[in-house]
Order: C-alpha cells, then structure tokens, then sequence
C-alpha cells in the first residue's frame, strides 16, 4: 500500500506482485528473501524487507531461484475494495474526472457542468463571489428568506469559503474550512474536518441557512459513478 500526502489530502493506492518457487526433496527448508523497494533499481534507496519461508515438505530450491529477480508491481484495484481504501462505503467509485452538474444555483454562482478544473483540484464553496464575477470563490451560497430572497444577515453567518470538495480515494470529499464549521445530514462538522459525501448527502454552512444548503446524489453505472448532481436546497 503506497500513500501520498500533501497537507490534509491524501491518495492511497496498493499494489501487489508475485514470485514462483520451484521446490523439491524431503527435507524441510526455509527460504530467506530480501525485498528491496528503492527507486531506478538501487538497491538500498528505499525499505529494506526481510520475508522468510518455510516449506515443510520440500528440499531444494532449483537454481535459477537463486538469482535477484525484478518484481513487477500491477495495480490490484480489488484489494483496494477488499481493504476499503478507496471508493464509498456504498462500493461506488467516484472517480477524478467525474461530471458535476449544479442545479438551484443563480447563473454564474456555480461552475458550468463537468469535472473540477481548478489548478488544485479544489472547488472552494462560501458567501464569496465567483471568479466569473470578479471574486475569488468557485460556488457561491447564500442563506435566503421564505419568499426566496436573500438573508443578508444570515448570508453573512456564512464564511467567504465556508468548505472546499475534492474527489480523494474515489470518494467526493468535503472539508469544513470556516471557524464555525458546518453541518452535515443533523450532525456537525469542526473547522477542518473531512468526510467522504453519500448519495443523498446534505451539508450546510449551518442549519439555518435556507437555500445555503447543497444535496448531492450520485448517478452511476456497474459501480462507477459518472455524475454527481449538486442541488441547492
């Protein structure tokens, strides 16, 4: 399992390889094998692992076992379901390039539909204004009235960027980025807590913000999701 970390994000990816052991005789043996992991082949620039073996009913190792062999790391994508590290609880993968469609919102507070296209692949979700309309937010999210006007002074209950999402481990992620936090399906969230969004999801910069809050269902296929709808609420 190989883990790559930059502040608080963090993708996990595992990998898995494979030797064939040719043994014969009566006698019990045990095989030592040093794993080198390092970069470009040298030996030592990584972890060193020591994984011996017992064979209780076998002799001889033939010779060409002896020699180092390079192991070929593939991809085991169903290990990585096995162990969770990636996807939803649900078993549904969300993957990087996933289509975002946002629908409730007023033109230009939110992105035209498609995957997120930030230079950090984050979307930043708060009171400030959009980047199409001179501001330096990415959705904008207003509380508003009954009547379906805005509340200013509950709009400004709401931080310029109150959360960011991210697509992490094949999961849509949401981060509470504002001191106030935020609330999630009843429960709330601590200025800097993450959490991995379920289908039906609703998060809100707090729970009386009307029209602030955004739900989140997923439309996808053999497991993959290919749409994530993002309603206003």
């Amino acid at each position: 399992v190989v883990k790559s970390r930059w502040r608080w994000r963090e993708e996990v990816l595992a990998f898995s390889s494979g030797l064939e052991l040719t043994v014969a005789g009566q006698d019990h043996i045990q095989v030592q094998q040093t794993i080198q992991v390092g970069a470009g082949g040298e030996a030592g620039s990584g972890g060193t692992i020591y994984a011996p073996l017992r064979f209780d009913g076998g002799g001889s190792i033939s010779p060409e076992t002896l020699d180092a062999r390079s192991l070929e790391l593939v991809r085991a994508s169903r290990l990585e379901r096995e162990l969770k590290l990636r996807g939803t609880e649900a078993g549904l993968a969300v993957p990087r390039g996933v289509k975002l469609e946002w629908h409730g919102f007023d033109g230009g507070d939110a992105p035209v539909a498609g995957p997120i296209a930030t230079r950090d692949g984050l979307l930043g979700l708060g009171r400030a204004r959009t980047t199409t309309r001179g501001g330096d937010g990415d959705v904008r999210i207003l509380a508003r009235g009954a009547d379906g006007a805005i509340d200013e002074p509950l709009s400004l209950e709401i931080s310029r960027r109150h959360f960011s999402l991210w697509i992490q481990n094949d999961r849509l992620m949401l981060r509470a980025e504002s001191s106030r936090g935020g609330a999630l399906e009843g429960g709330s969230l601590a200025s800097g807590d993450s959490v991995a969004l379920k289908d039906s999801d609703v998060f809100r910069p707090h729970g009386r913000a009307r029209g602030a809050g955004v739900r989140v269902r997923f439309q996808a296929h053999h497991n993959v999701v290919h749409t994530v709808q993002l309603f206003a609420c």
